[in-house]
């Protein structure tokens, strides 16, 4: 089960993990209504927030409650914070006046909404008939899907930035977007291997860690649009 396993341990790094991600998540979504310029970036890191809280919220909860929970909120929370990053990237594509550089940052989007649905349904059933314990099936698609959209992540910025000028700052909060999904990958990595192994408070720390490391690190990334 996925909330199976619970320690001051787990309690600590959720706590500090999730609170960093909330409150840098409030702050950018703050400064960007205060300089309305929010755009759908801002509307799909608002969703990854709401969804955040119900991480924390979850270390406390009552244990059948917060599988259930967890397995839809941990989902929504990395998702919906790669969509903010691919939109984030699509602002700066439909400027670029170049057809292609739109046509592929759009798809990669329709291509996230599309593993972000798969998974979902896949764990839901999961839940349904096996309560909530994830085995080697959810780790492949994880390990897959995560690889393939941090990829994206990756590689569509910098072709790019190839053709599109950006201020100094802009590039510097936007390489950060790139190591957060190279950092996010490799978490994935050691998280996959858990759930192939063995599912303990580890594995549930690295799910904790994994989910709060994208919105974190992104939500300064588009701070400076005008």
């Amino acid at each position: 089960m996925v909330a199976l396993y619970y320690s001051s341990r787990l309690s600590v790094v959720g706590l500090i993990s999730h609170s960093i991600a909330i409150i840098c998540t409030i702050f950018r979504l703050v400064y960007r209504g205060w300089m309305r310029h929010f755009w759908w970036e801002d509307a799909w890191a608002a969703f990854a927030l709401v969804a955040d809280v119900v991480c924390l919220a979850c270390i406390w909860l009552d244990r059948v409650i917060s599988a259930w929970a967890l397995t839809i909120a941990f989902t929504i929370v990395l998702w919906a914070a790669r969509m903010s990053v691919i939109f984030s990237i699509i602002s700066v594509a439909n400027h670029s006046g170049s057809k292609i550089h739109k046509q592929i940052t759009y798809l990669i989007a329709v291509s996230f909404a599309c593993m972000w649905a798969a998974l979902l349904a896949q764990k839901i059933s999961i839940c349904e008939f096996h309560s909530c314990h994830m085995g080697k099936p959810v780790a492949l698609s994880l390990l897959i899907t995560d690889i393939i959209a941090d990829a994206s992540l990756v590689a569509a910025p910098l072709y790019l930035l190839k053709d599109v000028g950006l201020s100094r700052s802009r590039k510097i909060l936007v390489q950060s977007a790139f190591g957060a999904s190279l950092l996010i990958t490799a978490i994935t990595i050691t998280h996959s291997i858990l759930l192939l192994k063995v599912h303990n408070t580890n594995t549930l720390i690295f799910a904790h860690v994994k989910v709060s490391i994208l919105p974190s690190s992104h939500c300064f990334a588009k701070s400076d649009r005008n």
